[in-house]
């Protein structure tokens, strides 16, 4: 389906029985979401009252998706969702909303930048030949996955996995910081994909490996698409402005930059924002007339 506008129409397309004698439920509780237009989804979730973003985040979780709508008989047991949405970087950052990154609805998506890499006006060379192969292949690998119980990390695999368990779940500040913070479950997601193509009855080293460099490449997607913004209009413009003043700036140059137009509690703010995402230090030094002064320095791993 291509339709993503509410969590109740997902969770029809899934849904239990409402009883004995409802046979119009799926019998299929597969459902691929093709978005083609993932603005628009930006758009609905804005709204007050949406439905979707708890039921998306509830499916992740592999929860019962269930419409928090009085008198709503919508349930969904055990439902395989999966959404593959395209938007561009402009219209990402002016659509979503810092409402849906604190709440972890986004960063269950993996982000992926992607470009065109050919110009080709009449189309591929994908062949039906090049097509049934690999029909064939993932027929095979369904297969031999639907007789799995539980797939676990072999011994060299656990140990690399104990090995960055540390760097994946480190916290990071910013837009970044929330756009990522699920690494650990996005590399154990693909490295159980990447066993079960492979048709092996562990995760293997290899596939652990070949998770980690699609998780880097999702990571390095979403850092080109956030940058260092913390999402916080006034304490990014004075990062802007320390990053490169290697000894610091003085409160009054703060208040310059935004032209004395700020009240002194939201620089506050903005100045403890960017002491706790580890940007800067404050270090009480002298202005330019010799005067005592705080000044602000940024950390030398931020820049």
């Amino acid at each position: 389906m291509s339709g993503l506008s509410s969590g109740e129409g997902l969770i029809a397309e899934v849904r239990d029985p409402l009883d004995a004698t409802d046979t119009a439920a799926p019998a299929d509780k597969r459902l691929l979401v093709l978005k083609p237009e993932f603005a628009q989804v930006m758009k609905v979730l804005a709204r007050e009252g949406n439905t979707l973003s708890p039921v998306v985040r509830n499916g992740w979780d592999g929860k019962r998706l269930q419409a928090l709508v009085r008198k709503s008989p919508l349930r969904a047991s055990e439902a395989h969702v999966g959404i593959v949405a395209h938007i561009t970087k402009d219209e990402l950052l002016r659509y979503l909303n810092a409402t849906e990154l604190a709440n972890g609805f986004f960063n269950r998506f993996l982000l992926i930048a992607v470009r065109r890499s050919m110009l080709l006006p009449f189309g591929g060379t994908l062949t039906a030949e090049h097509l049934d192969r690999l029909k064939t292949k993932l027929t095979g690998a369904l297969a031999q996955a639907r007789t799995r119980d539980e797939l676990t990390f072999d011994g060299e695999a656990r140990e690399r996995y104990s090995d960055i368990y540390e760097q994946l779940s480190a916290a990071q500040p910013g837009m970044f910081g929330a756009a990522t913070g699920r690494a650990e479950a996005h590399t154990i997601r693909l490295a159980l994909i990447y066993a079960l193509l492979d048709s092996s009855p562990e995760i293997t080293l290899p596939h652990l490996d070949a998770a980690l460099a699609v998780w880097q490449y999702a990571r390095d997607s979403t850092r080109w698409v956030f940058g260092e913004s913390l999402g916080d209009p006034t304490a990014d413009d004075i990062w802007t402005l320390a990053k490169d003043r290697a000894n610091g700036i003085s409160r009054t140059e703060v208040r310059d930059l935004f032209s004395r137009n700020k009240k002194a509690r939201e620089i506050d703010r903005a100045l403890t924002a960017l002491v706790d995402a580890g940007r800067l230090k404050r270090h009480h030094g002298y202005d330019g007339t010799g005067r005592p002064a705080e000044i602000w320095i940024p950390l030398p791993q931020a820049v």
